[in-house]
């Protein structure tokens, strides 16, 4: 009897005169069988800062080197950010947000650490994320 042959996706294999092209995507994928979207831990009993939001001096946060993976593509933050908090001159509270956002769109690719002022009010909320196609963003603080 002969062989029954379904076609499935597979990869990846080495190009032989250009033969195979790979999207980000297919590249992202095995990823997600394997970890989530976050900042990535650190072996049992290892205290992480990868990407913390830290109080600095006077009206400033910083986000600590680390990496993760956002939007199921992976993020590395080299260096500490330094942040200015702007002042709130409103009589009321506000909650601010420092996020990472990725942009999948094709004029941009990018990844980046996002500071968002909330609204103030009697009671204060965080500013909303983005939800825009092809953009992802997750609060850090």
């Amino acid at each position: 009897m002969a062989d029954q042959i379904f076609s499935v996706s597979c990869g990846f294999f080495d190009a032989i005169n250009r033969d195979r092209v790979y999207s980000a995507a297919q590249m992202s994928m095995p990823y997600k069988r394997l970890i989530s979207n976050g900042v990535f831990a650190t072996p049992e009993g290892t205290p992480s800062t990868d990407l913390q939001v830290s109080a600095g001096t006077g009206l400033a946060v910083q986000v600590a080197p680390g990496n993760g993976l956002f939007g199921d593509r992976w993020l590395e933050n080299p260096s500490i950010v330094p942040i200015t908090v702007p002042a709130n001159t409103a009589l009321t509270g506000r909650i601010d947000s420092v996020i990472v956002q990725v942009n999948l769109a094709s004029s941009a690719r990018s990844g980046s650490i996002v500071y968002r002022t909330g609204t103030p009010a009697a009671v204060p909320e965080p500013p909303d994320l983005d939800s825009a196609a092809g953009l992802y963003e997750y609060r850090l603080a």
